[in-house]
């Protein structure tokens, strides 16, 4: 059973911007739910987030969606801190939905104006809002314990290992290596040995003498 959303005068549910923040999910958020929480879908579904829609440098659009659903795609693919993931998120428009990679995800909060178009956009079932933001805070506590967001391979190195197209480089980065650690150690014996020749010459032990 859900509780009846609140209505404003103007028809529009009641929802305060400040309760839509706190389930809010950035794409920094993203990241650590995708690396540190094994991109749980109970843990997404619900929140909101503003995604960049189209537009150039210049003149950017940005909307507010709530998240539906999470899909998993063949083709994986990378955002935020190099994070690689092969999630979609499915987010809901209000009288539309469709999929989004999370690199279209803002970092930048949901503003009023935003939240209010959404509100609008059609039918908007919020359901017992109150009862949601209670669980939602507690899924999203270890997001917002701080910290950069980490991936849970151990180094690039790693990441590259795994990848079979990148071997090759790995190869040649090790060879690459190598021949720096290598190089300075034969030319310091070859010049060990060039003094040490020197000092077993006859005519080099006589100039040392007179």
């Amino acid at each position: 059973f859900f509780a009846p959303v609140r209505m404003e005068a103007s028809g529009a549910p009641r929802c305060a911007l400040a309760d839509v923040l706190s389930v809010r999910l950035s794409r920094d958020d993203l990241e650590k739910w995708v690396n540190q929480l094994q991109a749980a879908d109970d843990v997404a579904c619900g929140c909101f987030v503003r995604v960049l829609l189209d537009g150039d440098a210049d003149c950017r659009k940005y909307r507010m969606a709530r998240i539906h659903s999470v899909s998993t795609i063949p083709n994986a693919y990378t955002f935020g801190n190099l994070t690689t993931t092969d999630k979609l998120l499915t987010l809901d428009f209000g009288h539309f939905s469709a999929s989004y990679q999370m690199n279209t995800i803002s970092n930048s909060p949901i503003l009023q104006t935003e939240l209010d178009d959404w509100l609008r956009s059609g039918k908007v079932s919020l359901g017992d809002f109150e009862a949601f933001l209670g669980r939602k805070q507690a899924q999203l506590a270890p997001l917002r314990a701080g910290g950069p967001a980490r991936r849970s391979d151990t180094t690039m190195v790693d990441r590259l290992a795994s990848d079979s197209s990148s071997r090759g480089t790995i190869s040649r980065l090790a060879t690459e290596m190598d021949q720096d650690t290598v190089e300075p150690v034969q030319e310091e014996q070859q010049s060990h040995k060039k003094r040490n020749s020197s000092r077993d010459d006859p005519d080099t032990r006589l100039q040392a003498l007179l």
